[in-house]
């Protein structure tokens, strides 16, 4: 399975919760902290069905410039 990333595929709390058969509550704080931390940045977009909201995640813009360092 290609990452995330390579597929264009959005990282959304139920994308994780999938992908790490993980408890929505354990994935919900563990995402919390690395936003907090600024490594990833929050969204809100569209659930998949296009009528409610979603929590989208991302990598913040320079998280990868700090690896490089």
């Amino acid at each position: 399975m290609p990452a995330r990333h390579q597929s264009r595929e959005r990282l959304t709390l139920a994308s994780v919760v999938k992908i790490t058969g993980m408890m929505r509550g354990g994935v919900l704080e563990a995402l919390d902290h690395i936003v907090q931390r600024g490594i990833l940045t929050e969204i809100l977009g569209k659930n998949s069905m296009g009528r409610g909201t979603a929590r989208q995640f991302e990598f913040a813009r320079n998280v990868f410039e700090q690896i490089r360092m």
